[in-house]
């Protein structure tokens, strides 16, 4: 999700019906929702018919590929650790806000 004016890119990574509540309720805020799932058979169009974009790729390499600013906000619904703590260390890379305690604990993952 991304934060109101300007619309732009906001990775989220989809769990089924949570990914399709957050961005049913995003849209309407002026938020910009991606959904990003490197399952094509969970991440369509068709699921997420609010979503800006629907991108088939791993999570954290399509967040290498974008520009974050401090305006956007990356949602990882966690499912698989192989996806989720990747993305979740792409994300603390950028210039967002984040949690100090978060980054701690996500430190001590990577580790």
């Amino acid at each position: 999700m991304r934060q109101r004016a300007p619309r732009g890119p906001s990775p989220g990574h989809p769990r089924g019906t949570e990914a399709a509540a957050l961005a049913r309720a995003a849209t309407p805020l002026d938020y910009r929702v991606t959904v990003c799932d490197a399952r094509s058979v969970f991440a369509t169009a068709e699921r997420f018919p609010e979503a800006a974009d629907v991108v088939n790729d791993r999570p954290d390499r399509y967040l290498d590929a974008q520009r974050l600013t401090g305006r956007d906000a990356v949602c990882v619904l966690t499912h698989d650790p192989r996806f989720d703590v990747p993305a979740l260390l792409r994300a603390l890379r950028g210039p967002a806000p984040r949690s100090p305690s978060l980054r701690l604990g996500l430190d001590a993952v990577a580790q």
